[in-house]
């Protein structure tokens, strides 16, 4: 890759890096394989918080999918766990690129000659041609066709299985690192006639044409059929990997279950993210945090990822649980609606976040673990803007700012009133959050408390999230709490902080931007070479977002765990899914 497209991870990853190297807890021995493999756990047994939505890469939506069929899949690029580099996986080395006499970039990737599938088929470029055309099938349900968008052209040789380039027209910070954020499916599998080897990769991204060349062939309609048949990633007989390990079984609100494939083709290859031990892994299903807590404590599970930071309190000193803080690729915060209702007003939007009193929820609802923000980019990463100061709790600011848009208590009931439309209107605010939020109801309370204080009611609304995120779309909330997780690598705002990303088209639900961010978002995103400018682009977005109060930015996750004591070389990352007991062995 392009040195100048990562960030420069300065003081907080030098200082995290260091914080996984002690937590995974003594170096990897480079030649000692066979004392590695006679310390194997047979089979560790993990907590799912919920039922998998699936477990096909592009078509799963849940965070516990993929904390599954990541050991199923490959990509040509992995991330390494404990640098949070992208390091060859699926490819043999770093792609090769070029500027093409048209202006065009060019990537070139060569993959491993002797990967094969979990069947013993040989796994070649077609099946990655095959990936990248399916996520632009109309019978494909992803929201990953974005990955396509960015490529202009895919090119193999048809006497060459191990040779893919990839062009586009323009450059793109995150270009690479989408194109290798994509999952490798079996061409054989899904596609056993090769009908889509007739139709052109730039033809698949033309949605009319595309949409009519698959109404008129039943042939391609069947393929995208076949790939959303639940069975090929259910059934043990039809779930073709190519990963580390291959499907057992998959018991409906009991548990998946996963085994290591012997054959596998990366066995052989010294690499971080080839290491692959345990030789079964369990993931039970257990929606009760109360119940999997108790049955980490018992030995009937082995570790336990994102405890809540009670039940971490609770069990961190129990004897055979070893606890651990990391910090996460994570954000939470407050989305405001600056387009529709009371909050359209920034001064209110001001007034409500000088009397939220983050610190306190750090110290109550996450117990102390968390980290205050005021950006949507990771402290301590070239991108954060540590110029923009937090804004504090402020009481007296708060009211001021109220009376300066002309809200007052005019009839002394506690909560500041003003006409809007002819209407006398209290200043009361719905705060939404997920029903299944273990955090939320006391971050809810805390800041009704403090926020009632400047005279604003705050009401506490918990809602299914299918629900409060058809709200979003079509504008009717006021705040909603909710965060975001990062990939590593630079951050492309356009989908949460662009004027074209209001929905139904992207997740800016708050509505923020105007033609400056536009442009600020749209020359950052095309800025390739120059770092200094382009991190330059990052804080100026920065400020303005914090600025324009779009959102009140809570914390900084830091991920909690448990883990039993008898095992060692815990690799924990703040990279999903987190904890990485790939590497797991006993002591």
């Amino acid at each position: 890759m392009n040195n100048n497209l990562h960030t420069n991870l300065s003081a907080w990853l030098i200082a995290l890096i260091t914080i996984l190297l002690i937590t995974s807890c003594k170096t990897e021995p480079k030649s000692d394989t066979s004392q590695r493999l006679d310390k194997a756990p047979s089979s560790i047994q993990l907590r799912l918080k919920s039922e998998p939505d699936g477990l096909s890469p592009i078509v799963a939506r849940h965070g516990v999918s993929r904390q599954v069929y990541r050991h199923l899949f490959v990509r040509l690029l992995e991330v390494d766990p404990m640098t949070l580099n992208y390091i060859p996986q699926l490819a043999t080395k770093q792609a090769t690129s070029e500027i093409l006499d048209n202006g065009d970039k060019k990537f070139t990737f060569d993959i491993h000659p002797n990967a094969q599938w979990s069947d013993g088929r040989p796994l070649t470029v077609a099946d990655i041609l095959f990936s990248y055309k399916i996520l632009k099938h109309p019978g494909v349900k992803t929201r990953y066709g974005v990955i396509a968008d960015l490529i202009k052209e895919i090119d193999i040789q048809e006497n060459n299985s191990t040779t893919i380039s990839f062009t586009a027209d323009e450059c793109h910070i995150s270009l690479e690192s989408s194109i290798c954020e994509m999952f490798i499916y079996p061409e054989h599998i899904f596609d056993p006639e090769k009908i889509m080897r007739d139709v052109a990769y730039v033809d698949f991204k033309e949605k009319e044409k595309i949409a009519s060349l698959v109404s008129e062939n039943p042939k391609l309609a069947e393929v995208g059929e076949r790939f959303m048949d639940v069975s090929y990633f259910r059934d043990p007989n039809k779930f073709i990997t190519a990963g580390a390990y291959t499907f057992k079984e998959w018991l409906t609100g009991q548990r998946v279950v996963i085994q290591k494939n012997k054959n596998w083709w990366g066995n052989a290859i010294d690499s971080p993210i080839f290491i692959n031990r345990p030789e079964e892994i369990q993931f039970q299903i257990i929606p009760d945090n109360t119940t999997a807590m108790t049955q980490l404590a018992n030995g009937e599970l082995d570790a336990i990822s994102d405890v809540t930071a009670e039940l971490f309190e609770e069990y961190k000193s129990k004897e055979n649980l070893s606890a651990h803080v990391v910090p996460a690729l994570q954000t939470i915060w407050l989305t405001l609606n600056t387009k529709k209702g009371l909050l359209s007003d920034k001064l209110v939007r001001k007034a409500l976040a000088y009397s939220c009193d983050e610190q306190s929820i750090i110290d109550i609802a996450r117990k102390g673990y968390g980290k205050i923000v005021t950006g949507p980019f990771m402290p301590g990463t070239a991108e954060y803007n540590d110029k923009v100061k937090p804004i504090g709790y402020d009481i007296q600011k708060a009211i001021t700012l109220l009376k300066e848009a002309g809200w007052a208590d005019s009839d002394q009931d506690g909560i500041v009133d003003k006409m809007v439309n002819g209407k006398k209107t209290n200043l009361s605010l719905e705060f939404v959050m997920s029903s299944k939020s273990t955090t939320g109801p006391v971050i809810g309370e805390l800041f009704k408390n403090s926020a009632k204080k400047a005279g604003i009611d705050i009401r506490i609304q918990a809602k299914d999230r299918k629900v409060y995120g058809q709200d979003q779309k079509a504008g009717n909330f006021d705040m909603v709490l909710q965060g975001t997780s990062f990939n590593p690598g630079l951050y492309d705002p356009k989908g949460r902080w662009h004027t074209e990303s209001f929905p139904p088209n992207g997740l800016n639900h708050c509505r923020f931007g105007d033609e400056e961010t536009d442009k600020i978002i749209d020359q950052l995103r095309s800025e390739c070479e120059d770092a200094g400018l382009r991190t330059d682009l990052y804080h100026r977005l920065h400020a303005k977002i914090a600025e324009e109060q779009p959102v009140l930015f809570l914390y900084n996750t830091q991920y909690l765990y448990l883990i039993n004591k008898k095992f060692d070389n815990v690799v924990l990352s703040p990279n999903r899914p987190g904890l990485y007991e790939e590497f797991l062995t006993l002591k």
